[in-house]
């Protein structure tokens, strides 16, 4: 079967099958089909039909990427450990949900740290680290000790997977030994990295991508895993359910700040590059950090408005100015520079791999990058 990964004797995971895939499911013995497509993807129903032809079990759970809940995932296992009969073939678009479920339950199942679902699924070839929400959520389930729900929930529906419970005299608690949140050093130890946020702000067109680019170009090249969070992978995804009014530009940087959070506490050198105009959302995203105990470093990308101008490719300013384009930075809407931010990059003057190097030297220089 195309794109099939057989993950033990009772579950296969892949992406959406085709009636021929469904035949070739139905000849290899498959009695299951467990769907976790969101309700808009399943055009019509038509894997339901046909696997009702071919008589093969199917289940629908519905899942949002937008926002897993932990009573979706819980109703997802016992499909797959309890209610479904074996062998099972669970499918979403591309086959990444259902693998980060079975990974999961199973990281927990064996008290592992939460790296491990990374490692094993890039072994198997799919990496969950390019899924941001899927990142979120998994991250979010550690870091909100959500995780104890699931070890309940798994450990009712498959108790085979446990030690037998210890006397609550041996351990000082009700007996269970929960698989704990693995603490921020250990994973820092893993990446030989320490995780925070560089932040990048500035007017549009000022050079932030660019800059943002660059720092983890150089980043990777020096052996350390950084990561960007940009528009492109931020407003065309977790956010865009958001417009640019001053209302949804606060709720886009608090969100911004709340997963770059989370990526710094997960051992990842996390390079934000956004307009982020008004300091008090700036505030917020580094009081976020500060109560976590993990370092955040502001980069004031400054270049005049003028330069700003003539760098705009896509005419942005020319149409805000001429009235086509409201809410505009710079134009119509204010832009709030930085008051004390650590680094000033005069983006004017300043050659984008020198402007690297200037972030660069700040985080050695106070022990956030260790060098060597």
């Amino acid at each position: 079967m195309r794109n099939a990964i057989k993950i033990d004797n009772r579950v296969t995971i892949g992406r959406v099958p085709d009636d021929e895939d469904l035949g070739q499911l139905k000849e290899l013995g498959y009695k299951t089909l467990v769907d976790v497509r969101e309700d808009d993807e399943k055009f019509g129903g038509r894997v339901e039909r046909k696997a009702a032809e071919l008589g093969l079990h199917y289940v629908s759970i519905p899942i949002s990427r937008q926002g897993i809940s932990l009573d979706q995932v819980v109703d997802f296992y016992h499909i797959i450990y309890q209610r479904g009969t074996a062998p099972i073939y669970a499918f979403s678009r591309f086959g990444k949900k259902p693998l980060a479920f079975l990974l999961l339950f199973e990281a927990v199942a064996q008290g592992d740290q939460l790296a491990r679902v990374f490692e094993r699924s890039r072994r198997i070839g799919i990496d969950l680290r390019g899924d941001l929400l899927l990142q979120e959520f998994l991250v979010s389930f550690y870091n909100n000790e959500c995780i104890e729900g699931v070890v309940e929930s798994i450990r009712r529906i498959r108790p085979d997977l446990f030690p037998p419970k210890e006397s609550a005299k041996d351990h000082g608690t009700d007996g269970v030994n929960l698989p704990r949140h693995a603490p921020r050093s250990e994973r820092e130890h893993v990446l030989h990295q320490k995780g925070c946020t560089v932040w990048l702000t500035g007017l549009p067109s000022s050079g932030k991508s660019t800059t943002a680019f660059m720092l983890e170009t150089e980043m990777l090249t020096q052996g350390f895993l950084p990561y960007v969070l940009d528009s492109d992978n931020i407003r065309h995804g977790l956010n865009q359910d958001l417009g640019f009014s001053a209302q949804e530009r606060e709720e886009n940087i608090r969100r911004v700040g709340e997963v770059a959070k989370l990526f710094a506490d997960a051992g990842i050198m996390t390079i934000v590059s956004f307009i982020s105009p008004y300091r008090r959302d700036r505030a917020l995203a580094r009081e976020l950090h500060a109560a976590a105990g993990l370092s955040f470093v502001e980069v004031f990308i400054d270049a005049p408005l003028e330069v700003c101008e003539t760098r705009d490719g896509r005419g942005l300013y020319k149409s805000a100015r001429e009235g086509e384009i409201r809410g505009f930075t710079g134009i119509d809407d204010q832009y709030e520079p930085p008051i004390e931010p650590e680094i000033v990059v005069k983006t004017a003057t300043t050659a984008p791999d020198k402007a690297a190097q200037q972030i660069l030297s700040y985080l050695v220089q106070n022990k956030i990058l260790l060098a060597g």
